[in-house]
């Protein structure tokens, strides 16, 4: 016999096996009261072990819950925007008496949603013309290109290599750490991001960069970053500046295995192209549900925001005592960031709930397929190997985000005929993002 969980495709409860009654409901929730006669379970436990299954008691009433919640949902769950949640404490098994337990699940009646007309929406519009491709060419000669010591001041195309802390300023958590990092200084006049972060008049800063010297930059994240809404100071530590000589065009071409540069730049082109339609859908669906979110009226229920600060709070204790802290300091922490995770917790869980909600209002799923599409996407745009992007999401628990994320995109196109759209110059957009975070 071996001791591990059942497979995902183990069935353990059969329909008629489960009692389900509502207990209390109104608007907002119903209660359910779900009930399984103590020979079923024993019946379970017998069936598993025949398999080579031994499971301990955690393990099975976590098997048995979760079937549970998926028979609940099924039959009633049509208005949930949460799923079902377990009330009170996770119950025991107790040989010869019935395993009982109660769900709660939220109901969203009929949302007003908007006139869609109402709502109007830029959309960033970016021609690749002739300059874009030859400063294109030119990045791509500087990558291939050889490296050397600057002297002096820094200068559009150096590389700055440096250690990166992103300090937040009202924030008991230890600065997020980035080493070995490389920053490239745009030409003058194009934004700068560091880390994904835009640092406005970045070239002012120049002057005061050298190795062994450290810079902080006062910030403010963007909406959809993930610091957004917190006042943050980067800290740059400089560790050395170098210049590049760019390669010849003819060595690039030879590196790509293209034909020849015509070539090369038809598909640095169509590269181009689909990054800028991608970053334009996902430009497009943010303001889409920041106007929703002004114009309905949604509450998140409180045992979900509990439930996101508890992870949160888990996440800070495991990193408190990988670094070495006390616990009566890690709890010090836990308590300071309760009201930031509040907040935090309420806006991305909102956001969320909307998209959900939205997406079942439209009939709009996110299949393998979609998904599967979205992870490549992400993975291109990180200089990451699909596959090996797909396991990282998969083993940090990232595929509700992705998932979240092809909805709230299949949401805009859905919509797009309905919203009202305005074009506008991708460089005037971007104008108008930094002078909001600057």
């Amino acid at each position: 016999m071996t001791d591990r969980a059942p497979t995902p495709n183990t069935h353990l409860l059969e329909r008629d096996s489960v009692d389900i009654s509502i207990v209390d409901s109104n608007d907002d929730f119903i209660d359910l009261g779900i009930k399984i006669e103590a020979k079923v379970i024993k019946r379970i436990s017998k069936r598993l072990r025949k398999d080579g299954v031994v499971l301990k008691d955690p393990q099975l009433i976590a098997a048995i819950i979760k079937e549970c919640m998926a028979i609940a949902m099924e039959e009633h769950g049509d208005q949930s925007v949460w799923g079902p949640h377990l009330h009170g404490s996770t119950p025991v098994i107790k040989e010869g008496t019935p395993f009982e337990i109660t769900l709660y699940l939220d109901r969203k009646g009929d949302v007003q949603w908007p006139s869609w007309s109402d709502i109007t929406i830029k959309r960033p519009v970016r021609e690749i013309d002739q300059n874009i491709l030859d400063a294109e060419m030119h990045q791509q000669c500087l990558m291939a290109g050889e490296r050397h010591p600057r002297e002096g001041t820094p200068r559009p195309d150096d590389i700055i290599s440096c250690n990166l802390q992103v300090i937040l300023a009202d924030s008991a958590e230890p600065p997020l750490r980035l080493d070995g990092l490389e920053i490239q200084i745009p030409p003058t006049g194009q934004p700068t991001l560091i880390s994904g972060i835009p640092v406005p008049n970045f070239e002012s800063h120049l002057p005061d960069i050298a190795p062994g010297q450290t810079l902080e930059i006062d910030i403010n994240a963007p909406e959809g970053h993930s610091l957004h809404g917190q006042r943050a100071v980067l800290k740059i530590e400089c560790d050395r500046i170098e210049q590049i000589t760019p390669a010849s065009v003819d060595k690039v071409v030879e590196m790509y295995g293209s034909p020849n540069e015509e070539v090369l730049r038809t598909q640095i082109r169509y590269a181009m192209e689909a990054k800028n339609n991608r970053d334009q859908l996902l430009t497009m669906a943010d303001q889409l549900f920041d106007a929703v979110e002004q114009k309905i009226d949604f509450r998140v229920p409180l045992h979900v925001i509990q439930g996101r600060k508890n992870k949160l709070a888990q996440n800070l204790l495991e990193k408190g005592r990988a670094a070495g802290h006390s616990t009566d300091e890690i709890k010090r922490q836990i308590e300071q960031m309760q009201e930031e995770w509040d907040r935090d917790s309420n806006a991305l869980a909102c956001r969320d709930g909307i998209i959900n909600l939205l997406a079942k209002h439209l009939k709009i799923g996110a299949d393998e397929a979609l998904i599967n599409k979205e992870i490549n996407l992400m993975a291109v745009d990180l200089g990451r190997r699909p596959e090996d992007f797909r396991k990282e999401v998969i083993a940090q628990g990232k595929m509700p985000r992705i998932v979240i994320n092809c909805k709230k995109q299949r949401c805009l196109q859905f919509l797009k005929g309905k919203v009202v759209i305005e074009d506008i110059p991708a460089d005037e957009w971007e104008s108008m993002q930094e002078a909001d975070q600057a």
